[in-house]
């Protein structure tokens, strides 16, 4: 009588636990990343589709409402030698950078999702950190652009222009689809669109600078980098200070594309070689 009374009021106080175990998911995934800035000729270039893959953890509220925890890593690059236009052809940069994100989101099942209603488009919507390091390939060798100020940053001739944090935010936003199997087991497609408040995804945002200011203070590489035109070109245009290297009036923005496959905790419970373990049906 003891023991079934001790071993009730356990499976009483962990009864709550399991029951949020049960809402609660971990998962992964798995799809393609993409950028969109200064080197994208359109909303969405095949040539600059690339893997990306994560982890994350999601707690169900009910069948409506979850709450999302996620790390994802994504490349993304750019090259203008994919635009049509001569002139930004013939700029000729290029870049590619590891993104490192850390989000959480919130997520809205339209539909609801449970065993009455297995299948739901849904809506998310968060906030993330994220890692970058823009990069590009010279001579053989992949070369860190921040560091360089390739557009005057940490120059006393340019001191509004200041380098840009490494360490940045974004606000993730998107849609997708989830079937759930066996209640268990959950499957989704989605798409997702981040929303940076740097336009340095790319290195790229505003003017050229004086080239001798430039190599005076930070380097003959830091030219180089700046203006690649003449590597393609036997007679590259002008590159003044002032000229047009970017856009700064409009944020660079990178995507997550995939898939997603998550499995829900359940109680624990069972039998070992004949032998019960956790909560009984009935004491």
């Amino acid at each position: 009588m003891i023991r079934t009374a001790l071993l009730a009021l356990l499976c009483i106080i962990g009864l709550p636990l399991a029951s949020q175990a049960q809402n609660f998911e971990l998962g992964v995934f798995g799809g393609v990343a993409h950028y969109n800035g200064e080197m994208t000729p359109s909303r969405i270039t095949a040539e600059q589709l690339n893997e990306s893959f994560g982890v994350f953890g999601r707690y169900n509220f009910n069948s409506h409402f979850a709450l999302r925890g996620a790390i994802t890593y994504g490349r993304l690059s750019g090259d203008d030698a994919n635009h049509t236009s001569p002139d930004l052809v013939a700029r000729n940069l290029s870049f590619r950078s590891n993104v490192y994100e850390f989000g959480v989101t919130g997520e809205y099942n339209l539909l609801g999702l449970d065993k009455y209603m297995p299948f739901s488009p849904y809506l998310f919507a968060g906030i993330a950190v994220f890692h970058h390091n823009p990069q590009a390939l010279y001579n053989g060798t992949w070369v860190d652009l921040q560091p360089l100020g390739t557009e005057g940053q940490g120059t006393a001739a340019y001191p509004e222009r200041r380098p840009y944090s490494l360490w940045q935010v974004s606000i993730p936003f998107g849609a997708g689809v989830k079937v759930q199997f066996a209640e268990k087991v959950t499957l989704g497609v989605e798409a997702g669109l981040r929303r940076t408040f740097t336009d340095y995804l790319d290195d790229v945002s505003t003017t050229y600078v004086d080239r001798g200011i430039l190599a005076n203070e930070n380097g003959q590489l830091a030219v180089r980098m700046m203006d690649r035109s003449g590597e393609i070109m036997s007679d590259p245009p002008a590159r003044s200070e002032g000229s047009i290297r970017g856009n700064p009036d409009v944020q660079d923005y990178y995507a997550f594309m995939g898939m997603t496959l998550s499995i829900k905790l359940g109680k624990l419970g069972g039998r070992f070689r004949g032998v019960q373990y956790g909560c009984p049906g009935k004491f």
